[in-house]
Parts: structure tokens; sequence; C-alpha cells
């Protein structure tokens, strides 16, 4: 006997099948906050008696379940202090994907590492048809930039070539503006210091790279597959290990006038290099992509020092001090207070 119901959520067959009936009851369990045992029966299209049965497997399997007898009674799922496997429709699937998928190219967010996890999780687990309106949706759907400027039709392809172990071709726009075309091996996906990467084995170069998402354009996965050629544990290490500020579009040069571990503390919130150069001096380099935003940090840098190119950054920290000396020179003087 089958029976199909509005309630029931698509793609679950209710019926003689006593695996079938349970993903079909879980479903139903999960939509409402209460069930009457006769709405419930009807529903799956079993009696009273095989619903109790079908209650106590899913209890055995450990989902709280409460049951009260009577006119009023009837069943519904305790919320316990563990979320259980959650069963959702195609419509709940295709929702929360894309949510995820925002919450994930929030990189400033400090939910965008779980939600990049949770997507992971249920794209493996997603049938083949389900993919297919995924990919079509992405297209139409994307997410608020992060400062990596990672949309959700990007992310959205590159999980799936990564799951799939599918090659991936794009254009690559490297710091100096230069374009190229490069086919790759993806492998990890990763966010640091607040810019999306991915991790690949580059077919062209024979070597590993890692590229920035936003950097990114006319990306097309390939029916080309690739067996990994590291482990997860290998590529954790590749997304640990210090981004060369040479990656970034301007780089400026510090003689600081001080040791090596007070250089190392102050300028720990930004990508950086350094190099012992005596007791007192130290030299580091720092990497960003604007100037400006350079200028800005190095104004607030607590330790003196000598500034060397390059030339960019130079005329963004000239323009910034002469903007702060207007603002001194213009601002009331205490007698005029």
């Amino acid at each position: 006997m089958m029976k199909t119901d509005s309630d029931t959520p698509s793609g679950v067959v209710v019926g003689s099948d006593p695996t079938a009936r349970a993903l079909g009851l879980l479903g139903l369990l999960q939509k409402r906050s209460h069930w009457r045992g006769a709405d419930l029966a009807d529903s799956l299209g079993v009696t009273h008696r095989t619903l109790r049965r079908d209650i106590q497997r899913l209890r055995d399997l450990g989902y709280k379940i409460d049951g009260a007898p009577g006119e009023l009674g009837g069943y519904a799922m305790d919320r316990g202090h563990v979320l259980p496997p959650l069963l959702l429709d195609e419509d709940e699937t295709v929702a929360t994907t894309l949510a995820l998928t925002v919450a994930a190219s929030s990189i400033d967010s400090d939910y965008a590492g779980p939600a990049l996890t949770a997507l992971h999780k249920i794209q493996a687990g997603l049938p083949h048809h389900l993919g297919l309106r995924l990919e079509h949706l992405r297209e139409a759907v994307e997410a608020m930039p992060s400062r990596g400027g990672a949309s959700a039709t990007t992310i959205l392809t590159i999980i799936g070539t990564i799951r799939r172990q599918q090659r991936l071709t794009f254009t690559y726009t490297d710091r100096h503006e230069n374009y190229s075309r490069r086919t790759v091996e993806p492998h990890w996906l990763f966010a640091k210091h607040g810019i999306w990467r991915l991790i690949t084995f580059d077919l062209d170069k024979n070597e590993w790279r890692t590229f920035r998402l936003d950097r990114m354009s006319r990306l097309k996965s390939h029916s080309w597959r690739f067996a990994p050629r590291e482990t997860a544990t290998q590529l954790a290490a590749r997304a640990a290990a210090p981004i060369p500020t040479d990656a970034y579009r301007h780089r400026a040069e510090l003689v600081v006038y001080a040791s090596l571990d007070h250089v190392t503390d102050a300028a720990s919130d930004l990508q950086h290099e350094v190099s012992n150069v005596s007791d007192t001096h130290t030299l580091i380099t720092v990497g960003g992509d604007s100037a400006n935003d350079l200028a800005a940090w190095l104004a607030g840098f607590p330790l003196p020092f000598d500034l060397l190119g390059d030339e960019e950054v130079l005329h963004a920290v000239e323009r910034l001090g002469a903007r702060l000396s207007r603002a001194v020179l213009n601002a009331p003087s205490h007698d005029a207070r």
C-alpha cells in the first residue's frame, strides 16, 4: 500500500518498506511540533500498530519522541540537547544550501568557517538531480561580497569540483593585472586574512599553487576526474603556511628601531616577513592589496621606523601625513575653546 500526502517530504516513499517508512515518519515529525496519531498513520498509509512500531524504531536509533494517549494525544519530537540528523525535502535543501553559501561568503563572520563545513557535508550527499537544480539556481544567486570578493556562484562551483574531483579551468588576474587561463586540480578551499583561497595542483605549471577567489573569473568544471595528490592533513598544512608578501599588490619595507621579538609582536595583525639586522634593528616587509590601507596600518605602528618603498605606499603615507597635519593645524586651539 502506497500513499501520497502533501505533508510527506518530497523524495520519501512510504509504504511497506520499514526503512522508507522510518524516513517518511522522521520527515513528518520534523515538519510539525505535534501530530495526532491518526493523522500520522493516515499520512504514512499504515495502521496504528505499525506506527507505534516505527516510532519505537526511531527511539531505538536515539531520537527522542514523546507520545501521549487519548483523543488529544499524539506524538512530538522532543527538542533534546543534541541536534538529530535532519530529513530535508528538495526545497528545504536548496534553501539551506543557498543560505549557507551566503554565510560562507561573509568572510568577516564568525560562522563563515562552520557554514563552509556544513556546505561540504550537504553537497557530498546530494542526489544527482538535486545537484543539477542547484547548478542552475546558483547562476542567479549572488551572495553579499566579502572582503575577498567571493560570490555564491564561485563558491558553489569550486565546492562541486572539489567534491567530484574534477578539473577546473578559469581566468586569473594576478596582482599586476595580468590575465592568464589556468587549468588545475582543485583540492582545498579555505579563508585566510579575510580572503577565500583555493589550493590546487596547477597542470600548466606542474606545481602546487594557491589562487584567490576574488581574482578568478569564467570558471568551468570538466568531466575529467583526478585522484587527490595529498591527504587532508597535508592540505591543511599548506593552508596554514604563511602567505608570501610578494603575493600582494603592494609591499612596504620598514627598518624598525627595535629587536626582532618586539617587531614580531607589533606586526602580528598583518601578513609580514621579518629578518634580523642587528640587536637593535629589524627589517620587516608587509604586504597588502591597498596602498592606502598599508599607509593607515603604518600610521598606527607603535615602534619607530624608516620606510622604504614601494612608491605607491610612500605616496599614500605622504598623503595621509599631509591630511593629518592639516587636521591638526585647522583644529581649534585650547585658548579658543
